[in-house]
């Protein structure tokens, strides 16, 4: 069996575990196929070992390890940005509202208002007006703007991001079961 289809797979499944609150495991999962990506050849930069270390950044997440969420997303963004077949001021990659989230949890308020402002920006170019991405990173990036003391700002934006966030929740997303096995 080919590496790449194995390390799909692996992310595929890491995504059930986290799904179910098997956070070890899937932990365990991912920590496998990233070593066994790396030393097949593929490089910290490949989209793969990106994705991998974004769940794992998840996970910490979710156990409010925001420590080594901030570490894990860091590894990711400097794997994105050494990639040299990427065009990173047209795509941004490097930008996740998950990573703005964790640089506002460590206290890096100023790092946090840029990524999440970059992002929103980034998005309002990419996606529609019913797009429940672009109305997420609108939130994020209120939660940034009131960590930064511009509360009449965040509020303004919160009371016109969040009803929209809810709205667009009701969709797909908002079955119980909704989520990876939803859409096999």
């Amino acid at each position: 069996v080919r590496p790449l289809y194995l390390s799909r797979m692996s992310e595929s499944f890491a995504r059930l575990l986290i799904e179910q609150g098997r956070f070890n495991e899937a932990r365990t999962l991912l920590r496998q196929s990233i070593a066994e990506q790396l030393a097949g050849g593929a490089r910290a930069s490949s989209t793969v070992v990106g994705n991998m270390r974004m769940l794992l950044a998840i996970i910490a997440m979710i156990e409010g390890n925001w420590q080594e969420a901030g570490v894990l997303h860091e590894e990711r963004i400097e794997g994105v940005r050494a990639a040299t077949n990427l065009n990173l001021a047209k795509s941004r990659s490097d930008l996740s509202a998950a990573w703005g989230y964790t640089l506002l949890r460590l206290g890096q308020v100023d790092r946090a208002l840029d990524v999440l402002g970059q992002l929103r920006r980034t998005f309002e170019e990419r996606y529609d007006k019913d797009s429940f991405f672009l109305w997420e990173a609108r939130a994020f990036h209120a939660l940034a703007l009131a960590a930064a003391g511009h509360r009449e700002a965040a509020l303004r934006e919160l009371s016109v991001a969040v009803p929209r966030v809810v709205e667009l929740g009701h969709g797909e997303r908002s079955s119980s079961d909704a989520g990876v096995m939803r859409t096999a």
